[in-house]
C-alpha cells in the first residue's frame, strides 16, 4: 500500500530514499591557568543535508529536510574563553 504526498501524488514504499551524510566538526583548546581558551568549526565541509519533500513521512520539521536528523544551518565557526574558579 502508498500513501499520498502533500501534492496529491501517489508514492508506492522504497520510492524515495534519503542517502547518508557525514558531518566533521572540529575543535581545539587550550589551557593557560585557570582560562581555556577554545575554537572551533561546526560542519567544517559544508555538507548539504539531503532533500526531503515536504509532506512525505520523515519530513516533521517544516523544512526540505529532516532538519532533527540532520544539519540543515550549515558550517558553523565559535571562539570562547571558560574560566575556573
Amino acid at each position: 500500500a502508498g500513501f499520498d504526498d502533500a501534492a496529491g501524488n501517489s508514492l508506492q514504499p522504497g520510492a524515495l530514499g534519503v542517502g547518508a551524510r557525514t558531518y566533521t566538526d572540529l575543535n581545539l583548546s587550550y589551557t593557560i591557568g585557570k582560562a581555556r581558551l577554545y575554537l572551533g568549526v561546526d560542519n567544517a565541509f559544508g555538507s548539504k543535508p539531503p532533500l526531503i519533500p515536504s509532506g512525505v513521512p520523515g519530513n516533521v520539521t517544516g523544512t526540505a529536510t529532516a532538519a532533527d536528523v540532520y544539519d540543515a544551518i550549515g558550517r558553523r565557526y565559535y571562539v570562547g574563553v571558560r574560566f575556573e574558579m
